[in-house]
């Protein structure tokens, strides 16, 4: 089924005195149901676009930033669901 989805996940970051941080990624699907991959540049190998929320951030804008920042695709941000 064609069109962008967010996926939230939870890290553990070691690089913040052992924080917890909050990521999100966008699974972005066409009519054919090709996914959308990028190039990552911190390791070898392809992922979703996504990325850690900014303290206070909300996932889907987040995803949507990404999204726009590593593979240059606008999308809006999908309300949230009550």
């Amino acid at each position: 089924m064609a069109g962008v989805y967010i996926m939230t996940y939870r890290a553990y970051n070691r690089l913040r005195n052992g924080s917890r941080t909050v990521g999100a990624a966008a699974i972005v699907l066409n009519a054919r149901d090709d996914l959308l991959m990028v190039r990552l540049s911190y390791r070898s190998g392809r992922g979703l676009p996504g990325g850690f929320c900014a303290r206070g951030e909300d996932p889907h804008l987040t995803a949507s930033r990404e999204l726009l920042e590593e593979a240059l695709v606008r999308s809006r941000a999908p309300s949230r669901r009550p």
